[in-house]
């Protein structure tokens, strides 16, 4: 038998500049790995690079509301609420 997938609904509170601004630290703290080699690298790189003025910015606001997401979940843990 497989394994379930579970889903929440996360409502981002901010706009798509303010989420990004929010993880900056964290990523430029070094607290995000991306792997050396990946198809989708190159790609993502580039949009990542032109948001939030780029056309394409849903890669970059998913990146942010994830990572907004994780450190949440991560203080939630380190509480010791599980």
């Amino acid at each position: 038998m497989g394994s379930l997938l579970h889903s929440k609904t996360w409502n981002p509170i901010m706009d798509k500049i303010m989420r990004l601004h929010s993880v900056c630290s964290t990523i430029e703290n070094g607290f995000v790995h991306l792997p050396d080699r990946a198809e989708w690298l190159e790609t993502y790189l580039m949009k990542s690079q032109l948001s939030p003025k780029g056309k394409h910015d849903d890669q970059t606001d998913s990146t942010s509301q994830a990572l907004d997401w994780a450190k949440t979940k991560v203080f939630w843990t380190l509480g010791g609420d599980l």
